[in-house]
């Protein structure tokens, strides 16, 4: 008899235990999102419709890798220890026309991780974000300067 009262008075405080450890779990596990947060920019004054329209594309699908400004220094980027382009740089668009700019755009750059857009994205979408990336790297035509 008091081999069963210890027996369950064991199973008591193991059962016990067991609750406690386990507290917490039946709780919805936190959510982190996995995509980089699009900052709310405001409008560059000097960009086309086609460009601003280019820089909402690119916000939601090119910065993880580029950065949100197009400095290449995005977070997937850092991660995966890729270069991608600095837009900023002149050298970059030096020598490259806007429609093989375009065309790197939608065919991807395999050598550099690109991936490719056609497909993903809509034409006008292609060009819109080649057109405001290709932008960033020329001269200022501000009427201003």
């Amino acid at each position: 008899m008091m081999a069963s009262r210890y027996t369950l008075l064991l199973a008591l405080v193991v059962f016990t235990g067991l609750l406690t450890a386990c507290g917490n779990l039946a709780s919805e596990p936190e959510i982190v999102s996995t995509q980089v947060p699009i900052m709310d920019l405001p409008q560059n004054q000097n960009l086309t419709d086609r460009q601003q329209a280019g820089l909402q594309i690119f916000l939601s699908h090119c910065a993880s890798c580029h950065g949100e400004a197009g400095y290449g220094d995005g977070v997937v980027a850092a991660e995966a220890n890729i270069d991608p382009a600095n837009f900023h740089d002149p050298a970059v668009s030096a020598g490259i026309s806007l429609e093989a700019w375009t065309q790197a755009i939608r065919e991807g750059r395999v050598d550099n991780m690109m991936p490719t857009w056609q497909g993903a994205l809509s034409e006008d979408d292609i060009v819109a974000v080649a057109d405001y990336t290709y932008s960033l790297s020329q001269p200022s035509t501000d009427a201003t300067d």
